[in-house]
């Protein structure tokens, strides 16, 4: 997906959270704030209704990148928060935070709410879980086990077979679109490559960092700075692989 459009995206979420603010409020609605750092965008929707922050950090690569397909950078961006020890999760866990990590069509993210006077440390916590070269590649092990096994259950679905029919029928057998109706890729459990794939992942340019709550942008920008990682761009790859989402 191209950063443009990944902003468009995140800008209606934030504006459909202000029009909630406005329609349950009589003071003004929140406005949203916009700036560059580079070519990586902030979005920052500022609400002290509750002291809570919530903070959404989005990178432009999504399971219908073919490079993304082929370098199993959905598990390897997913993974990222799974140290072998659980020490990155037993610090949100100190937090009261759920982080969430995850890839889709069209990009990646890593998000969580917290009290508004743990932003810094959830801030922290995330600059961690991006740099983290450690993966518990057992418990990705037991992911590729429940895929195989979700999958089995699916071929055993009249449901299933007849939308895998349709999808066989109406797609090209290399539109991304199809994937969810074809037999998974074999995973990885090599560190080496899901480390390659994960640091790609993260260094692509167009990245977003939305933050919404209880904070201000003086606050704010003293936390931001070492955050992401120095940007590359993917080799040789063309991120939006179809129009249609």
């Amino acid at each position: 997906m191209n950063a443009p459009r990944l902003r468009a995206k995140l800008l209606a979420s934030l504006l459909a959270a202000a029009t909630a603010f406005a329609a349950h409020a009589t003071t003004a609605p929140p406005t949203i704030e916009q700036w560059q750092m580079g070519t990586d965008t902030v979005f920052l929707l500022e609400d002290h209704r509750t002291p809570l922050v919530h903070v959404r950090l989005e990178f432009p690569v999504g399971n219908w990148s073919a490079w993304a397909h082929d370098n199993h950078a959905a598990d390897a961006f997913s993974i990222q928060a799974y140290d072998p020890e659980r020490r990155l999760l037993a610090r949100a866990d100190r937090l009261g935070v759920e982080l969430d990590v995850g890839m889709a069509t069209v990009s990646a993210w890593l998000q969580a709410t917290c009290l508004a006077e743990d932003t810094g440390a959830l801030l922290t916590l995330m600059r961690d879980v991006l740099a983290n070269r450690d993966f518990d590649t057992s418990e990705l092990g037991r992911w590729h086990k429940q895929r195989d096994l979700a999958w089995d259950a699916n071929r055993k679905d009249p449901q299933f077979t007849l939308t895998q029919a349709s999808a066989r029928l109406l797609l090209a057998e290399d539109d991304p679109r199809r994937r969810s109706w074809e037999k998974p890729a074999r995973g990885t459990t090599n560190e080496a490559r899901l480390l390659t794939a994960r640091d790609a992942v993260v260094r692509v340019p167009g990245r977003v960092i939305a933050v919404s709550g209880s904070m201000n942008r003086t606050e704010l920008d003293p936390l931001l700075g070492g955050l992401l990682p120095t940007t590359q761009p993917l080799p040789d790859e063309t991120l939006t692989t179809t129009t249609t989402e």
